[in-house]
């Protein structure tokens, strides 16, 4: 996780790339454009690091329990939104701050989210 969370924290700083970038299929195609690579490491770095911080937002159980199960009958994003009460466009937002947040806070939210489990 170490490792994605400084892949993550680079494609951030050195291209102001976030999650919210390859939502779509256009945003995808502009990633390429600006970063060879950049794609990959925001599909699975940043994500990675994105769904830690849900879990720590929300809990596990709400994430298992409540998200997964309605995706299938409301589509992901009204399933994100009636799962944790808010949008995934609110979401993106979170999820771009804490990634202005140091390196150490972010760790010790991954070892907050390790223990509680």
């Amino acid at each position: 996780m170490k490792e994605n969370l400084v892949s993550a924290r680079w494609i951030k700083k050195t291209h102001g790339l976030t999650l919210k970038d390859v939502a779509t299929r256009q945003g995808q195609a502009r990633v390429n454009k600006i970063c060879d690579g950049c794609g990959g490491r925001l599909y699975y770095d940043t994500a990675a690091w994105a769904m830690l911080y849900l879990e720590s937002l929300v809990g596990e159980d709400k994430l298992i329990k409540k998200y997964y199960p309605q995706i299938p009958y409301l589509g992901w994003k009204k399933a994100f939104k009636k799962a944790f009460g808010m949008s995934i466009n609110q979401f993106y937002t979170k999820v771009n701050r804490f990634m202005n947040w140091s390196e150490t806070r972010q760790l010790k939210l991954l070892a907050a989210v390790k223990k509680g489990r």
